[in-house]
């Protein structure tokens, strides 16, 4: 059991391929679960735990006093009664805190959100509300927040949720986990499995444990797909798609999904409505430097060396992405008004792709990236007028800037005639909102609203 570099209590084999988040009750502290969740790790030898520790802040319920707090309460007498207000903020930190699990290697689907009592709802709130799809949600003697105006997010219909709740709960009471289910029901989950335990008040049992360990057990080893196609269709996200005058392909980096993209390109489309954003998932496979664990991936990665990897299976990625190219090109869109980019891995394979054949699109853009198998590169002349927006934080630890610095001046030397470079100080391995803000800036000029016929 160790402390990470946000004071998250954390316990870990040497090698997941799996991750729970579990959130702590009202008044408690990432402490308070680690002998459970360090006892569930025992039969979980694959499954890394976080538990965060809420900020302090005034709780109304409690007669204002400061204790750690995922919201403030002011009542818990009926269940719709409450703004919850704060609860944002946490989500906002949570997925925070998943997003680096994603960008270490484990993959969305197979990332549980989980809690007691308020880490509970703060679960059901997060994993239930937004467009990033998880592997699973634990809601233990928890309940819905801000129940009358909860919006359910289609695309997480599927992600499964284990209820248990104790019948003689005083705290949150035993309907309110039924009234929860049966809402999340109604408003389409699917899959979910609720256990009620006899004479338990608010808090937990060694049955009630073991039936998280099994739950877990199940929800690990279902969430590994066997696919081997190169684009999982069913996780495709899609912006904008009734009449565009331009489309958008962003491909997600190593162990993510379009999810993990979906949230900062619907703020873009939102902007851009002339434009149809198409965000593919990558099917998983085998990748070695993630010791042969399949995740989601465009090609393979041996080793972080740069453009000096081999890439297998990066053709197969390009073809797949020149497929959906050409079905746009049929739909209507010419060339000139699609864009490929792409973060990390994605942003490799935009190139691999964009600047190596004869039939050139509108524009590149590449995020914290660089040019695969940069030796054996063949430029192909007629994408010289391609515009190219290369963006890169100066202290990213995966993708070194250094290699982005290497690929503009090779694209610049083969004959690329119009690239921006983007430089952000202190940023890692990830984005930043001026980055989103620059990609906006520099779409508007690449692909402008306009009508058919001026496109014609």
């Amino acid at each position: 059991m160790t402390t990470d570099a946000d004071n998250n209590i954390v316990v870990s084999p040497e090698k997941p391929s799996a991750a729970v988040v579990f959130l702590h009750g009202l008044g408690d502290t990432g402490h308070g679960w680690s002998d459970a969740m360090a006892m569930l790790a025992k039969g979980l030898p694959h499954v890394k735990f976080v538990l965060p520790t809420a900020a302090s802040m005034p709780v109304t319920l409690n007669m204002g006093m400061r204790m750690p707090a995922w919201y403030d309460i002011k009542s818990l007498a009926r269940v719709n009664g409450d703004n919850a207000d704060g609860i944002d903020a946490s989500r906002d930190r949570i997925m925070a805190i998943i997003q680096k699990e994603v960008a270490g290697g484990i993959p969305l689907s197979r990332i549980v959100l989980g809690g007691f009592s308020q880490g509970a709802a703060v679960s059901l709130f997060s994993g239930y509300q937004s467009e990033t799809v998880l592997g699973g949600i634990i809601a233990m003697s928890g309940y819905l927040p801000r129940y009358g105006s909860f919006q359910f997010a289609p695309e997480t219909a599927d992600v499964p949720l284990l209820m248990c709740h104790g019948e003689e709960d005083p705290v949150v009471r035993f309907d309110y986990g039924k009234m929860s289910k049966e809402k999340l029901e109604t408003a389409g989950v699917k899959d979910i499995e609720f256990h009620a335990y006899p004479d338990m008040e608010h808090g937990a049992c060694m049955e009630e444990l073991d039936d998280v360990t099994k739950w877990l057990q199940r929800e690990s080893e279902e969430s590994i797909c066997s696919a081997k196609m190169v684009v999982d269709k069913q996780k495709t996200v899609v912006y904008n798609s009734e009449n565009p005058s331009a489309v958008v392909f962003f491909l997600h980096g190593l162990g993510d999904t379009a999810h993990g993209w979906a949230e900062t390109f619907r703020s873009v489309a939102k902007e851009m409505p002339h434009v149809k954003f198409v965000l593919p998932t990558a099917a998983p496979r085998p990748v070695t430097i993630a010791n042969g664990r399949e995740i989601p991936a465009w090609y393979d990665i041996e080793a972080f060396v740069g453009g000096a990897g081999y890439a297998a299976g990066i053709e197969q990625t390009r073809d797949a992405l020149q497929s959906m190219i050409a079905q746009e090109v049929e739909a209507g869109i010419p060339r000139p008004r699609i864009v490929v980019g792409g973060f990390s891995q994605g942003g490799a394979v935009s190139y691999f792709t964009g600047f190596q054949t004869k039939q050139p699109i509108g524009g590149i853009m590449v995020l914290s990236s660089f040019i695969p198998r940069e030796k054996e590169f063949e430029f192909a002349p007629e994408t010289a007028h391609v515009p190219l927006l290369i963006c890169h934080g100066d202290a990213d630890s995966r993708a070194r800037y250094e290699w982005a610095v290497k690929s503009k001046q090779h694209l610049a030397d083969a004959g690329v005639e119009d690239i921006t470079f983007h430089t952000y100080p202190s940023m890692d391995h990830t984005s930043c909102q001026q980055e989103i803000k620059d990609i906006q800036a520099w779409l508007a000029r690449v692909v402008p609203a306009t009508t058919p016929k001026q496109e014609l």
